[in-house]
């Protein structure tokens, strides 16, 4: 047994009208790993929340810097954080939506070429919440330009994608990091579940 990986799976059960029940798996990443494999492959980690911090502090300028702090510091209080396992630093967050953990952003940290960059996880949101629920979300997000041609491409697709902001287009708009917030807040309190999502 050269490498043992060990992963938890979560069941949330969901019920609809009559007897209609729907089990949904969620599998948490990997949580050890034993011993590298032959080929000489590095075991997969997660970045950690210090991970983040230590790249925020040493390469982002102060605007930006705020910024990252502020998105990662909000999922800290009202959501949960993951670390990605790309080879750049990333985390994820899951809040609390309709009563479910709903994957909202993905802050990614680049390292070649470097560049700081919010994703917005549209697709998901659509899967939950449904198509008004995204479109909802998608008008609530303040008007950075970087941001709203893709929000608008996203609305001709059916908020399908993953939209994304550069730190530097969000330091640019003067309360845009704060209006991203607030929509995120808007969102976890008072976001109906989708009928058709039961």
């Amino acid at each position: 047994m050269r490498q043992t990986d060990v992963y938890a799976v979560e069941l949330t059960q969901y019920r609809g009208d009559g007897d209609l029940r729907v089990l949904v798996p969620r599998i948490h990443g990997e949580v050890a790993t034993a011993a590298k494999s032959p080929s000489g492959r590095r075991a997969t980690q997660r970045t950690t929340r210090a991970d983040m911090d230590t790249v925020i502090q040493t390469r982002l300028a102060s605007e930006t810097r705020r910024i990252a702090t502020a998105v990662l510091d909000h999922a800290a209080a009202t959501g949960r954080l993951e670390g990605g396992t790309a080879k750049y630093p990333s985390m994820s967050v899951y809040y609390p939506v309709a009563g479910r953990q709903v994957p909202i952003w993905t802050l990614s940290l680049y390292d070649n070429p470097a560049k700081e960059e919010l994703a917005f996880s549209f697709g998901s949101i659509t899967h939950h919440l449904g198509l008004e629920g995204a479109a909802a979300f998608a008008e609530s997000l303040p008007a950075v330009p970087e941001l709203a041609k893709k929000l608008e491409a996203q609305r001709e697709k059916g908020y399908k994608g993953w939209p994304s902001v550069s730190l530097s287009a969000i330091a640019a708009e003067p309360g845009a990091v704060e209006g991203i917030l607030a929509a995120i807040q808007q969102l976890m309190d008072g976001q109906e579940a989708s009928p058709d999502r039961l």
